[in-house]
């Protein structure tokens, strides 16, 4: 899929509501934007400044055939997958 792409998919979904975070264990601390102290606005500035040296993709651990997107930046650690029609975080934490 590749930076410009992902970025663009998944802004589009956090500016729609179309996302979701996954259940997992220590949510509190991984997961910064599900538990409401990282808000929508500021997670689209994060990503927004994300270029292609902060960001690669990987296979998915459980999910075949599905990337993990993971972006890098500032000190933040952002990590998502598409499921259409939505946007699934699994990290937003630094």
């Amino acid at each position: 899929m590749g930076l410009s792409q992902a970025k663009q998919q998944v802004l589009a979904c956090l500016k729609s509501g179309h996302y979701l975070n996954e259940d997992r264990v220590g949510i509190e601390g991984k997961n910064l934007f599900a538990v409401g102290l990282v808000s929508e606005e500021a997670l689209i500035k994060v990503i927004q400044a994300c270029t292609g040296l902060q960001y690669f993709e990987k296979p998915h651990d459980f999910i075949k055939g599905l990337n993990v997107h993971i972006m890098k930046i500032g000190g933040w650690y952002i990590k998502f997958y598409f499921m259409e029609p939505d946007c699934v975080f699994i990290s937003v934490h630094r």
